[in-house]
């Protein structure tokens, strides 16, 4: 039985963004720190962070379905814990940076989505995301 309900589709999509992210960091950590390589990788970056926001959204609105009244509710919560995810992920970011300088900052970033990703896939393969189950729903077959 399924535990969540995550499309296939989405849960795809949101570790692909991660991947993106990690790669445009890495890139980033590897290319000579100049100014066009901070405005090219930034650029970049930031439209995988609205790409990451989408698919994150998706993930989101398909997880709660019909919530009925406590839809709202359920949305702001899942925002939440993902801003508390962005948080400390600053913080360590930050931590990095003072202590290895941007291609510190930018490696433990790439490295973080990269074990984001893991995490993600184990729990998406234990919870049957990959099915496309929906909460409750037994497996096909």
């Amino acid at each position: 039985m399924a535990i969540c309900a995550i499309d296939t589709t989405g849960a795809r999509l949101y570790l692909l963004s991660g991947a993106l992210t990690a790669i445009c960091g890495i890139g980033m950590a590897m290319a000579p720190l100049t100014p066009t390589t901070y405005a090219v990788g930034f650029g970049l970056y930031l439209l995988i962070t609205g790409f990451c926001y989408a698919a994150f959204s998706s993930v989101v609105l398909e997880t709660i379905g019909k919530g009925g009244a406590a839809a709202s509710t359920q949305y702001a919560l899942f925002v939440s814990a993902g801003n508390a995810a962005i948080g400390y992920v600053g913080w360590v970011d930050t931590r990095f940076h003072h202590n290895h300088g941007p291609r510190g900052l930018l490696s433990v970033d790439a490295g973080m989505n990269v074990l984001g990703i893991i995490a993600l896939s184990v729990l998406f393969t234990v919870f049957g995301a990959w099915k496309g189950q929906r909460a409750g729903e037994e497996a096909p077959g």
